[in-house]
């Protein structure tokens, strides 16, 4: 409907990527990380068949994003989207899909930063407290926040 804005203030386009969500930061090795927020879509319409699919795949790492819902006229999510990055690998990745509902289609660049795991730490101290009370723990890494 050219001219007729919707819920969020996009106009001439029945289908259109929200972009709620914040760029994809995860950690090296992780697996299954969410991009549900990343891939929420506004179909104005009712009734139809909104279809989410990678259409390029990420170079260091594995996209799931394939996912299908009826509109009821307003925001859609997905659930179950992920992006798992490839084992060991660390630096910058991104990846596209499409969500379409037969009549409109809409894509979205995801862009990614894996993120080196931090050196292993071993923590001690005591392995109970009392509410109110403090405790000293130490770590084999100077620093850090815990």
């Amino acid at each position: 409907m050219p001219g007729l804005p919707n819920l969020l203030g996009f106009f001439s386009t029945p289908l259109a990527i929200v972009r709620i969500g914040q760029p994809l930061s995860v950690c090296q090795n992780s697996l299954s990380n969410p991009i549900n927020p990343q891939l929420a879509v506004f179909d104005g319409s009712t009734g139809m068949t909104v279809n989410w699919s990678v259409v390029s795949a990420p170079v260091h790492g594995t996209a799931a994003a394939t996912y299908s819902v009826t509109s009821a006229g307003g925001i859609l999510t997905p659930t179950g989207l992920t992006y798992t990055p490839t084992t060991s690998y660390v630096g910058l990745d991104s990846f596209k899909v499409r969500a379409n509902n037969s009549m409109v289609s809409d894509t979205i660049t995801i862009y990614v930063t894996v993120n080196p795991l931090g050196a292993s730490l071993s923590i001690s101290g005591p392995t109970t407290v009392c509410v109110g009370s403090n405790i000293t723990l130490t770590g084999s890494i100077a620093g850090g926040t815990w």
